[in-house]
């Protein structure tokens, strides 16, 4: 199987209801997670768009590497009511048409989120406001960046960006979610 991009994943969102998203899922051998020496086949990063913009969302991963809530979760107190009607699923179409180069670019490529495009997996994260790595909720060390997914770039008037990161001893994923 190929990269995939921008799936409903098989879960709801424990906070809203609505079907979490897989924001990524690839093969553990490219050339953006070898150096991590990951001991599954694949990695799967899941959130809930609706949400993810309110705090960090934590996935624990199987031994297969497939993601499950994580009981390190709290829901943030100032989450409002989500009417689930109201949120567009159009990035949805965007994830088929998604691809992930084999060909490393610069790890400092899209490291400043004015340029042009700002999806990308690997390297450092382009942020859009302060610098905020999660720590992981297990051991406590900051998290590794896996990629981000600009919302401009899934949906006609997106904004903010999704940034995704792993810590592999633990096999626990974060995602979190800035904008301007």
């Amino acid at each position: 199987m190929s990269s995939g991009f921008l799936r409903h994943a098989a879960a709801d969102c424990p906070w809203c209801g609505g079907k979490l998203t897989r924001l990524i899922d690839v093969n553990t051998s490219h050339t953006a997670l070898a150096r991590w020496n990951l001991s599954w086949e694949r990695l799967q990063v899941d959130t809930c768009v609706n949400c993810g913009c309110y705090g960090v969302i934590y996935m624990e991963l199987d031994g297969n590497g497939a993601p499950n809530w994580s009981t390190y979760n709290r829901k943030p107190d100032y989450l409002p009511d989500i009417e689930l009607e109201e949120y567009s699923r159009e990035y949805l179409q965007v994830g088929p048409q998604l691809t992930l180069s084999g060909i490393p670019r610069s790890a400092y490529y899209a490291a400043v989120w004015e340029l042009d495009s700002h999806s990308k997996f690997g390297g450092y994260p382009g942020w859009v406001q302060d610098a905020d790595y999660p720590n992981c909720p297990c051991c406590g060390r900051s998290m590794l960046f896996i990629g981000q997914l600009d919302w401009s770039d899934m949906e006609d008037y997106g904004e903010g960006i999704y940034y995704m990161f792993i810590c592999p001893m633990d096999r626990m994923t974060a995602t979190t979610y800035q904008q301007s």
